[in-house]
């Protein structure tokens, strides 16, 4: 039997833009932890939901997977393609280890601790905005990551269409670095549509005595004149969209000086439309650092498996003003409407 050509086949059945790289995930998956549902292995492989679904129907076909059973688990003949390709070998980071070296950070414990209290009170996610609710292991990993980048001591940081309340997370960081006799971000500002968020951030932000700006605003409008080219970094969780992600990205970037980091997280889509992430990203003259699978995780957001991806970027020269209003489709629910979601998209 040609075992790569079957895998070939399997994915070009169901769609898969990831090809048969995407069906070896899905069996390195299934042979590390047997009987995950669909939902559950979408959060293993860092594919959508729907997508998963279809592959699994396809590996069903062609032997790869056990019929009929409850959740997945590999036929005798995945099994031996496991084994054939060294499947059974490779590691994937997932759940928590998805962290990684911030979950050894000796400040996460107490971070999540903190988060998990505070954040208790967040108002229902508003998926029509594309919201999603981060765990406090993601808040927490996210401040670490902050301060290992050296845009939390001493600097202004921004949050632009994010789970917001991670200003929240970074204010709790930057009052323990104090403590070590270090600076606390100097300003935090919070963009957002929402009133509910806004005032939810507001009211935690003046219970603790954080420095924490929050602003009502329509990022399909220029920035504020004040507030351009004010800050050092600034994070954003845009509408999982090409034209979204392109731009929360120029609006954070009118913010920001020269040299700023750029924190993109967004849903682990096929590779066109990575592609197109990235070349955009490049455009504005944004060097990608680095990239963690998997690192965003979420109360909400199943499609995605509860989950997303956090890309690390460097402004190497600023670019002009997105100074237009912007009047496009931009959230996912738009391009439905137009273009149902089905089987094998991701």
């Amino acid at each position: 039997m040609d075992c790569e050509q079957l895998l070939i086949d399997t994915a070009v059945a169901a769609r898969l833009k990831e090809g048969r790289a995407g069906v070896e995930r899905v069996l390195a998956a299934v042979y590390n932890t047997p009987g995950m549902t669909s939902r559950e292995l979408a959060a293993h492989c860092r594919l959508p939901t729907p997508t998963v679904s279809a592959v699994r129907k396809e590996m069903i076909k062609a032997g790869l997977l056990i019929a009929g059973s409850t959740g997945a688990h590999l036929s005798a003949l995945g099994q031996q393609i496991v084994h054939i390709y060294a499947l059974h070998l490779t590691l994937a980071e997932h759940g928590a280890s998805a962290y990684g070296r911030f979950a050894r950070h000796a400040l996460f414990p107490l971070l999540v601790e903190q988060m998990r209290g505070l954040l208790a009170e967040r108002p229902s996610a508003d998926t029509t905005l594309d919201q999603v609710k981060c765990l406090p292991e993601t808040v927490a990993a996210r401040a670490l990551l902050a301060l290992e980048y050296g845009v939390l001591a001493g600097r202004r940081i921004a949050l632009i269409g994010d789970d917001d309340f991670t200003s929240i997370g970074l204010a709790v960081l930057g009052s323990l670095v104090q403590r070590e006799g270090a600076q606390g971000p100097t300003l935090i500002t919070v963009l957002d549509i929402d009133q509910r968020v806004l005032a939810g951030i507001k009211r935690l932000a003046d219970q603790l005595g954080f420095t924490i700006q929050t602003l009502h605003h329509d990022l399909r409008y220029p920035i504020p004149q004040d507030l351009l080219r004010t800050h050092h970094a600034f994070f954003t969780d845009p509408p999982y969209t090409i034209p979204g992600a392109a731009l929360f990205v120029a609006r954070g970037l009118e913010m920001c000086k020269a040299g700023c980091i750029v924190f993109l997280s967004f849903a682990n889509k096929g590779p066109y439309e990575m592609l197109a992430v990235q070349q955009d990203l490049l455009r504005k003259k944004l060097l990608i650092r680095e990239i963690f699978p998997g690192f965003n995780r979420y109360e909400g957001g199943s499609l995605w498996g509860n989950q997303t991806q956090m890309l690390v970027c460097e402004c190497v020269e600023l670019t002009a003003f997105c100074s237009e209003p912007y009047t496009g489709f931009m959230y996912t629910a738009d391009f439905r409407k137009s273009r149902p979601l089905v089987g094998g998209d991701s």
